[in-house]
């Protein structure tokens, strides 16, 4: 600080707030380390180290502590919070759940009384939709990273549709070698996804050989359908070909960009650019969920429209 020093604290502060806007994430304890300064550079640090929070099943014993330190509720600092569960988690442990794991997600759902965006499987959304039904007043986006597939699986699941009432942005995972089944899955909406205006899309396809013809020719008529009955006001769909190979997902585009011109609709766009969801050892869908989280609402913005409305 001492070359800082000799300019006036107001600038030294709002220099301070644009470094750790963009070092919070890939280093976060340098971002932390500031709190220690001075009581005004804490002041500028706190609320950005607490705006977007990533939490993983390891950490949600600190978590809980924290909760119950009696300390000033910093969660009331959260807009942001990206759970970093998998499909299997302590959620399926009768140990863990009696140990009281309903009743930390419940105190937890209580304490982010600031949040808009949330992000993680359908089982932890819907244990904090049970936890705290407010926060569907106060949400604006939900990603949702397990497949639809998986929903009617788990009965926390089922509670997270209430949460989807006034959503603006909604992110969602169709498996695509169950594309048949789709609108059973999003049946468990229950139609509370009328207030939906940017549906993001994820079509997984995590087979290594090249797609059959008979799963393409299902694949239009499962999602138009349920975009039409399910999500009936949306003004924008993005679709996302997420692929273990290449061709699969160019072969899924030009289905996309066939099915827009089609029905001449300019609402439909694709983010054609491809990730590969295989690193050639092993899946990376964490990886990538957390890359998508730290894009926020700009991801539902992303893509290239596939009608333009000419000819």
């Amino acid at each position: 600080m001492g070359d800082l020093s000799r300019f006036p604290h107001e600038l030294v502060l709002l220099l301070i707030e644009e470094a750790c806007r963009t070092y919070v994430h890939p280093h976060a304890g340098w971002v932390a380390s500031l709190c220690h300064v001075c009581k005004s550079i804490q002041s500028v640090v706190t609320p950005i180290l607490y705006a977007r929070l990533f939490l993983y099943e390891h950490g949600m014993v600190a978590l809980n502590a924290l909760l119950l330190s009696g300390a000033p509720n910093r969660l009331s600092l959260v807009c942001e919070v990206f759970f970093d569960f998998g499909a299997c988690s302590w959620f399926d442990d009768p140990d863990t759940v009696s140990n009281g794991v309903y009743a930390d997600f419940a105190t937890l759902a209580r304490a982010l009384d600031s949040i808009r965006v949330l992000s993680g499987p359908s089982y932890v959304i819907g244990a904090l939709a049970n936890g705290n039904p407010r926060l569907r007043l106060q949400l604006a986006a939900v990603f949702v990273t397990d497949s639809t597939a998986l929903w009617r699986s788990r009965a926390e699941s089922h509670s997270f549709g209430m949460l989807l009432r006034s959503l603006k942005y909604l992110h969602l995972v169709m498996d695509l070698e169950r594309v048949r089944y789709l609108a059973s899955d999003l049946a468990l909406l229950g139609g509370s996804a009328d207030a939906v205006q940017f549906l993001l899309v994820d079509v997984l396809d995590d087979i290594h050989s090249p797609l059959a013809v008979a799963t393409l020719d299902k694949l239009i008529p499962a999602l138009s359908t349920a975009v039409r009955t399910v999500f009936p006001n949306i003004q924008r769909l993005l679709l996302r070909p997420r692929c273990a190979l290449e061709e699969n997902s160019h072969r899924l585009t030009a289905q996309f960009a066939a099915w827009a011109e089609i029905i001449r609709n300019p609402r439909i766009f694709v983010d054609d650019c491809f990730v590969s969801i295989y690193d050639g050892k092993q899946y990376v869908y964490d990886k990538l969920d957390e890359e998508d989280a730290l894009e926020g609402e700009a991801l539902w913005r992303r893509g290239r429209q596939l009608w333009q409305g000419t000819g």
